[in-house]
């Protein structure tokens, strides 16, 4: 006797929510020792440009490559793409807006939340939720070309974790969006569209609400939880917030600050901006820079780990280290590296006197 096969996709349609619960549970909790890892790895240069390039050009040429094969190769895919692409954006950016995860670029710990910020947005990715859109709808209409595709999804979320600007969680939940809007889409066009060529979109068996509301309580229900238990970085004390800023001008640039600089940064950091925030502004100023140049390459480490970590680098650190701040002169300084690595560390918070 043959099992029920509708019985046995219902069951896989339950399990797979479950699972993506717990993967996303799972990052949110390990998200600070997966960065801590991947800033500890030496990637080749050749790696940081391809990183960098991938990063930066994903929203112009992923959409319009994807619907440029649609309409020479799939015009299935094509019509579902006009739908998905402008969904998954509206529902990626209200997410964003509402939770307001500072990104581990700008802070130390994998739960600070600012919610209803349009200074945070790393939850979820917005590059995860394009380019996995892209993969699972051409997916969704079995193209000869998903494979290629679902590559260029993995190397896009690879170059978020390396430019500093996602945890793994954030690009999961992109990837978890992604399905959910390709699945919504196609399901929709199937079942709305009956007549003409669209007929042949129809697919079987089709999807229930409800197995749409299990996937978005997937993504919720893990989030929310770490909304509700993470930090909130906002600073209510004027006072205090300028006080801790004129602090990082002393000790980043080494110089008093001056007052329409001090009013900006002041204003960040009572609109709820971390302080590390703020350092690693300080820290990617060409004033800076400028400063690092004075020095020897062995000092540069060492005034950094003073800076972050307000100890002195060992000799081991600083063979590491020198190769990575040599030449500042180059447009893709491996300098925000070094800095990722020192200040995911154990460290106390800027801003702070020095013991």
């Amino acid at each position: 006797m043959k099992p029920d096969a509708g019985t046995s996709l219902r069951l896989n349609r339950l399990a797979a929510p479950l699972l993506a619960t717990a993967v996303l549970s799972l990052l949110l909790l390990t998200d600070g020792a997966l960065v801590r890892w991947h800033a500890s790895i030496n990637w080749p240069w050749c790696l940081s440009e391809l990183e960098h390039f991938g990063s930066a050009w994903c929203n112009r040429i992923v959409p319009y490559a994807a619907l440029l094969v649609g309409l020479i190769f799939n015009r299935r895919a094509l019509r579902q793409l006009v739908f998905a692409l402008p969904l998954q954006a509206i529902v990626t950016h209200l997410l964003k807006w509402f939770i307001g995860r500072v990104r581990p670029i700008h802070g130390d710990a994998p739960l600070l939340f600012s919610p209803f910020s349009a200074v945070h947005e790393a939850f979820p990715s917005g590059h995860a939720s394009l380019v996995w859109t892209v993969a699972f709808v051409f997916a969704y209409q079995n193209s000869r070309s998903t494979a290629l595709w679902f590559v260029v999804a993995l190397f896009i979320c690879w170059a978020r974790l390396q430019t500093n600007a996602h945890f793994p969680s954030d690009l999961f939940a992109g990837a978890i969006i992604g399905w959910m809007v390709a699945l919504f889409t196609g399901q929709a066009l199937a079942k709305w569209i009956e007549t003409g060529e669209f007929a042949s979109l129809r697919a079987t068996p089709s999807m229930h609400w409800r197995e749409l509301i299990l996937w978005w309580m997937a993504l919720a229900a893990p989030i929310g939880v770490a909304v509700a238990l993470g930090q909130h970085p906002v600073s209510s004390d004027p006072a205090a917030a300028r006080q801790h800023v004129a602090a990082l001008y002393r000790d980043y640039l080494g110089r008093e600050p001056d007052e329409p600089g001090l009013q900006a940064y002041t204003r960040q950091r009572l609109d709820g901006q971390p302080l590390l925030a703020i350092a690693r502004d300080m820290l990617d100023s060409d004033e800076f820079r400028r400063r690092l140049r004075d020095l020897e390459p062995p000092q540069r480490v060492a005034l950094l780990y003073e800076l972050l970590v307000h100890r002195e680098p060992t000799a081991e650190e600083v063979a590491r280290d020198v190769p990575l701040i040599e030449d500042l002169s180059r447009q893709r300084s491996r300098l925000p590296l070094l800095i990722m690595r020192l200040t995911w560390g154990p460290r106390s918070q800027p801003g702070q006197p020095h013991q």
